[in-house]
């Protein structure tokens, strides 16, 4: 169950994208969406805000989406990884069971990564 203080972080360099996934996730129920372009923005906005769930783009550019997974895994906040270039193999071990969003988005892929977010950020 989403509630009304939730807050979705996306992390997303492509702006069409961004707003597409966000429209996705206000539609399943989340007011509050935030979002970052890039690893120094998505890094500020993890420090200063808690976030029930998290969508992160592991190609920024040129950067390597990985500090930003390790950020949030730190904070224990869950999260999917989108990606239209996904190999598991090029990501750590610790990271492999993380739900994947590929790209391009459908609803019932953000859904489905979605409810499987919510019910990790739910266990004690």
């Amino acid at each position: 169950m989403i509630n009304a203080d939730d807050c979705c972080l996306i992390v997303e360099d492509n702006f069409v994208i961004l707003i597409d996934l966000e429209d996705m996730v206000q539609s399943m129920g989340f007011k509050q969406v935030d979002h970052a372009t890039n690893l120094t923005e998505a890094m500020a906005l993890i420090e200063k805000k808690r976030y029930r769930v998290a969508f992160l783009d592991i190609r920024l550019g040129k950067d390597n989406g990985l500090p930003i997974a390790k950020a949030l895994q730190k904070h224990e906040i869950p999260f999917a990884i989108t990606s239209a270039y996904y190999d598991e193999s090029s990501l750590p071990p610790e990271f492999h069971r993380v739900p994947l969003v590929a790209k391009p988005y459908s609803m019932g892929a953000v859904r489905k990564a979605l409810a499987d977010l919510l019910i990790f950020s739910s266990m004690p």
